[in-house]
């Protein structure tokens, strides 16, 4: 999978923001044309998991996307579980 670097720290720095531990999460994207031509879209997909209860979320992100709101969104609404304690 392929992923522009910023897509990647923006969605880890907002876990960070949020009290996780950014080393329990997989953030990768897939920009390929093939994929999008299977799937319809015209936007890179971002997979966001958290390695420790293996929850998995995929968001569509591209110039005019909401991806990472819907990625807080996601995070506000408990999808990936409490933020760790240590943090």
């Amino acid at each position: 999978m392929t992923m522009s670097i910023p897509h990647k720290q923006v969605a880890l720095g907002l876990l960070d923001q949020q009290g996780y531990d950014v080393a329990d999460f997989d953030v990768e994207g897939d920009d390929s044309p093939e994929l999008h031509q299977l799937l319809g879209l015209d936007d890179a997909l971002v997979s966001v998991i958290r390695k420790s209860t293996g929850t998995h979320r995929l968001y569509t992100a591209g110039p005019y996307s909401s991806w990472l709101a819907e990625l807080q969104a996601d995070v506000e609404q408990g999808h990936f579980g409490r933020p760790d304690a240590q943090h």
